[in-house]
């Protein structure tokens, strides 16, 4: 089955976006008056998130996103993802570890045509602070 108008725009995102760091493809498929609502995104707009986008690529150079399961259900697209990468750059006012993450998450982002227009995000922050040390591991996997 090919993939919908909306979960091509999702994908395009996350790999022109996220991965290559194309920030000009967010205006291409996230509206300008976007609801954000993942933590962390501040401001929770727009160009809350290519800041946010900017921060993570400094922080991980060579962050890759990977979508591992993706449905879409009337104006919503909803993903179960995986992101990599390298703790080579300083991540708010924490220093670069040179520790590897492998962290999963979860997206439901909302479309109005062919905009995302509301994002719900998740992703497992405590499993990538327990990777890069930063917190005593209380899990193993």
């Amino acid at each position: 089955m090919a993939d919908s108008k909306q979960i091509t725009a999702y994908r395009t995102v996350i790999e022109e976006g996220f991965n290559k760091g194309n920030l000009s493809v967010l205006d291409k498929y996230i509206a300008s008056n976007v609801k954000e609502h993942e933590l962390g995104i501040d401001p929770p707009t727009l160009e809350g998130l290519k800041q946010g986008v900017q921060s993570w690529r400094t922080a991980f150079p060579d962050l890759r996103f990977t979508v591992d399961d993706i449905w879409e259900s009337g104006d919503k697209v909803i993903a179960r993802f995986h992101y990599t990468g390298t703790h080579k750059g300083p991540m708010g006012d924490i220093p670069p570890t040179g520790k590897k993450i492998n962290v999963e998450g979860f997206d439901v982002v909302r479309f109005s045509g062919d905009k995302c227009v509301e994002h719900w995000g998740m992703s497992d922050r405590m499993t990538m602070m327990e990777q890069l040390g930063l917190v005593p591991a209380t899990h193993q996997m």
